[in-house]
């Protein structure tokens, strides 16, 4: 079962980002700007985590957002 489902889109000009219950800007934010920093338009990025029982803290989760952003850009 999904815990949080974190997001971020650029279409026709519109962007919206969401953290899903996440710690304020540590995952909708973190996404928004690989699609900035990629200069992708007319995409929607979603990450879905699970949680496995550790907290992360919210530096870890902006890192572990961030990073899987990145890499999931081609």
């Amino acid at each position: 079962k999904a815990k949080h489902m974190p997001y971020a889109y650029i279409i026709n000009g519109i962007a919206r980002k969401s953290d899903d219950k996440e710690p304020h800007n540590s995952s909708g934010m973190q996404i928004y700007n690989q699609l900035l920093m990629h200069q992708k338009s007319h995409h929607l990025l979603v990450i879905v985590r699970y949680f496995g029982g550790t907290k992360l803290g919210a530096s870890n989760l902006l890192r572990t957002y961030l990073n899987v952003a990145k890499n999931s850009i081609i």
